[in-house]
């Protein structure tokens, strides 16, 4: 009988270690000289997960650079890779304290800008 019951307490935990928390980005610059532009094909997200910060890309081709911002605007971490295509790029935050960060994706002359919080 308690294992029956300790059982799905058990996949329960299990289950919530691995949620990834998503973050929103936005794509900066959507205007241009007065007028909206076009829409990019590129897709970025990134999310991040048992203090692994992950961005995905697809439909790019070229350097892709990461930087994240405390709250006082200052850098304290970057990453660079060259995506053909499709790609990822992981960064470590386990020696982030706790509190609210500014993640900036840089593709070519595009900027996408989110936020995320370390509890």
């Amino acid at each position: 009988m308690k294992k029956i019951i300790l059982l799905p307490i058990v996949a329960l935990m299990c289950s919530i270690s691995v949620i990834a928390n998503p973050l929103v980005l936005r794509r900066r610059a959507m205007y241009q000289h007065g007028g909206m532009r076009m829409p990019s094909i590129t897709q970025v997200d990134a999310d991040y997960e048992n203090g692994i910060l992950t961005m995905n890309i697809r439909k790019y081709s070229g350097a892709a650079l990461l930087y994240i911002y405390d709250a006082d605007g200052s850098i304290i971490g970057e990453n660079a890779a060259n995506i053909i295509s499709y790609g990822s790029v992981m960064t470590d935050i386990t020696p982030l304290k706790k509190g609210d960060y500014t993640l900036r994706i840089v593709l070519g002359d595009t900027i996408y800008e989110g936020t995320f919080n370390i509890p």
